[in-house]
């Protein structure tokens, strides 16, 4: 057997080490060889079963392994509606196992330890800046790093905006901004809410994510100052919240417009989330592991004619529909849920429950979450279900904190206090 203790800290080191994802090596490894962490998540993936450690009430009744068992019966419709394509077959292997590993937070929920997390969010956010200073700011990485660190098509970029060692500018933003949320979160833990502390982390996370520039990170932190500041106790901090939120979100429509007029990413995400919609309306089992790329295709392709009378630029899509190259709706919850159906949407909602919304620290942790998550998918699904972890863990709803805690005497909980969770920070 494995120490649990021993396990928890090689995960939250994979978890770290995402911040340098642009790797992309050993090649045939594909997404899993993007960076050195994901390596290392996927095999602590695999030696989960070697640690003995109590299931929580919690993991039972998020009901994980019921939700990935319609990835197979997914595939079985979908092999009914699309014929037998070894293509297919072979991507029901690997996107089976990345599915596994992108979930992998909410299978190793039980394992990990937050001072570990705690840890790893601190450590990211360090690697962060080290690439937005050394490879962004400065640019003086020696070639032979660079070319360690780059591979392939990201070994060149043509925008100026930062990426640090991720492969695009919203990535980097988006991972950062989830590492930001996450220490913020565990910091807090156990800690009497101060709407002071959270108006600061908001602002400090809204001028960070603006000066890196990223349309979907900058959009979710100003969903959350603009739902968070509706509170009553935050309302003597509104006069700092609206020049905040101003700034971006005129920022955010003026680069939302360009990105319209001379880019891809906009038209991308619009047309595939047209076509994940659509997809799942129609099939609410899901297209499993086999389907994924026969129902990206076909409703794609759909989304496309009916898109084409307006002036969006289709490159991008037509080489994801077309010639299957990157085959993704460009969203962690769309691209689940294509292949894993309403289940998925289901467990999400059990999480929801699970979590102490009343909280202000939680919601805002919730919805930047679940906005990101509409923009950024693949190895970057694992943040996203990590804070959610993390959520569920230190700020769990009353109900929940009670068979997290056998014995623990009920607590009142209102929005301007937040019980002792220091006994959940192990």
């Amino acid at each position: 057997m494995i120490p649990r203790r021993l396990l928890s800290f090689l995960y939250v080191t994979g978890v770290a080490l995402t911040a340098f994802s642009a790797i992309y090596w050993p090649e045939f490894l594909g997404p899993l060889g993007a960076s050195p962490g994901i390596i290392l998540i996927t095999v602590c993936v695999f030696l989960r079963p070697l640690v003995r450690v109590r299931r929580s009430q919690v993991a039972t009744k998020l009901r994980l392994s019921l939700v990935l068992s319609f990835g197979v019966l997914g595939s079985f419709i979908s092999l009914a509606l699309f014929g037998w394509s070894p293509l297919y077959a072979a991507k029901f292997v690997s996107l089976a196992l990345l599915t596994l590993v992108w979930m992998s937070p909410l299978l190793m929920q039980d394992v990990l330890l937050m001072r570990h997390l705690r840890t790893a969010a601190i450590v990211g956010i360090l690697i962060c800046l080290a690439g937005y200073l050394l490879s962004d700011l400065l640019q003086v990485l020696p070639h032979a790093l660079r070319d360690m660190l780059f591979r392939g098509e990201f070994a060149s970029y043509e925008h100026s905006r930062a990426r640090g060692f991720t492969e695009e500018p919203g990535h980097f933003a988006t991972l950062l901004g989830r590492f930001l949320f996450i220490a913020y979160l565990i910091w807090e833990s156990g800690r009497a809410y101060s709407a002071a502390r959270l108006v600061a982390m908001l602002c400090l996370t809204a001028v960070t994510l603006m000066v890196l520039d990223s349309k979907g990170a900058v959009a979710g932190i100003a969903s959350v100052i603009l739902i968070v500041s509706m509170r009553r106790k935050l309302l003597p901090y509104l006069l700092l919240l609206l020049p905040v939120l101003a700034w971006t979100g005129s920022a955010l429509i003026a680069n939302t417009s360009v990105d319209i007029e001379q880019f891809t990413s906009t038209s991308t995400r619009l047309t595939l989330s047209i076509a994940a919609i659509s997809g799942a309306v129609l099939n609410p089992f899901g297209y499993g592991f086999y389907g994924f790329y026969g129902a990206t295709q076909l409703f794609g392709s759909r989304a496309i004619d009916w898109l084409s009378d307006y002036p969006l630029v289709f490159t991008e899509v037509r080489e994801i529909v077309n010639d299957l190259v990157n085959v993704s709706t460009k969203s962690t919850l769309f691209d689940f849920t294509l292949v894993l159906g309403w289940p998925f949407l289901f467990m999400l909602r059990r999480v929801v429950q699970l979590v102490n919304v009343r909280d202000p620290r939680a919601q805002a942790g919730l919805v930047y979450f679940f906005l990101t998550a509409l923009s950024t998918s693949a190895n970057l699904s694992i943040t996203f279900f990590l804070g959610l972890v993390v959520l569920m863990k230190v700020y769990p709803a009353p109900t929940t904190r009670k068979m997290l805690s056998p014995g623990h005497k009920p607590v009142a909980i209102t929005a301007g206090f937040s019980p002792n969770l220091t006994a959940h920070r192990n």
